[in-house]
């Protein structure tokens, strides 16, 4: 598993005292490059030298487009990756990762006031929303997030928490916003 830096956006919009839910998709492998743009519907997609294998069937997220699912697998130094018909259009630049299936994993999401405090703030039980499509979601309620302090940077993780495959797979900062009266 790639370790992966993600800040929660301000955009994401979590107050205190008020219920969010936090969706996470987990991915595993180093990042695949589009080099050329790709049409919708098109079965190719013209990629960076691939730095590791790809297997039959993969699913690709994309972060700005959404997914492609391969219909060959790549090697490694491949440049062209072989693909079901797609709905969605890809550009130069765009970065993918390989979906991970999490049928059967368990997680444990951490927020600390420092990052590298050892004390916890809360710990959840994060849940498993898709497993085939690596969603996992992080139910923050109104209990949970009362006693944080709106505007004040705190920090995250989002570990795979299974005996033996204890693994971090996202982690960062964010800031909690002052509920609006009115």
């Amino acid at each position: 598993m790639a370790l992966k830096y993600q800040p929660i956006l301000a955009a994401d919009e979590i107050f205190t005292g008020t219920d969010k839910t936090l969706q996470f998709q987990v991915t595993t492998g180093d990042k695949i490059v589009v080099s050329a743009d790709m049409a919708v519907a098109a079965t190719t997609v013209s990629v960076k030298a691939l730095t590791e294998a790809i297997a039959n069937d993969s699913n690709i997220r994309f972060s700005k487009n959404g997914k492609v699912n391969l219909d060959a697998a790549g090697s490694v130094g491949n440049t062209t990756l072989t693909l079901a018909a797609t709905t969605i259009a890809l550009f130069i630049g765009d970065v993918g990762y390989v979906i991970q299936d999490i049928t059967g994993w368990t997680f444990d999401f951490v927020i600390k006031r420092y990052a590298n405090s050892p004390d916890a703030i809360l710990t959840l039980t994060p849940s498993i929303a898709v497993a085939a499509d690596g969603t996992v979601n992080v139910a923050l309620i109104d209990t949970d997030t009362t006693g944080f302090v709106a505007d004040e940077t705190y920090f995250y993780t989002l570990r795979r928490s299974n005996a033996g495959s204890e693994d971090v797979l996202a982690y960062g900062e964010f800031v909690f916003k002052k509920p609006t009266v009115g």
